[in-house]
């Protein structure tokens, strides 16, 4: 069975620990991404280095657009901006060569 945004966002965020009473909604998950955006993009940035796709700033960049686009349904559309706003900045603090191709001075 695939998983849902929420489950994975869920587990992106280290909610995978002890099993509860009830799984947590969707609007329980989009609260705490909400809530704890630095930490969301640092797992952002994170999983994006784990799967092979952090070799440059912009594919690093690109693969977390891709995610937040996917989280459309779950996340609304300021979170989705803080977020990418502040992995961005990750990005740039580790790929400082790359952080001027694209003209921001994050």
């Amino acid at each position: 069975m695939a998983d849902t945004t929420a489950q994975r966002w869920m587990r992106l965020m280290g909610g995978q620990g002890r099993p509860t009473a009830r799984p947590p909604s969707d609007a329980d998950v989009a609260d705490n991404v909400a809530r704890y955006p630095e930490r969301a993009a640092q797992a952002l940035v994170d999983q994006s280095r784990r799967q092979g796709q952090a070799a440059s700033a912009r594919q690093a960049r690109g693969w977390i657009s891709r995610q937040l686009e996917e989280a459309a349904e779950l996340l609304d559309q300021p979170t989705r901006d803080r977020i990418a706003q502040l992995a961005h900045v990750q990005i740039a603090k580790r790929f400082p060569e790359d952080s001027s191709e694209d003209g921001s001075n994050s």
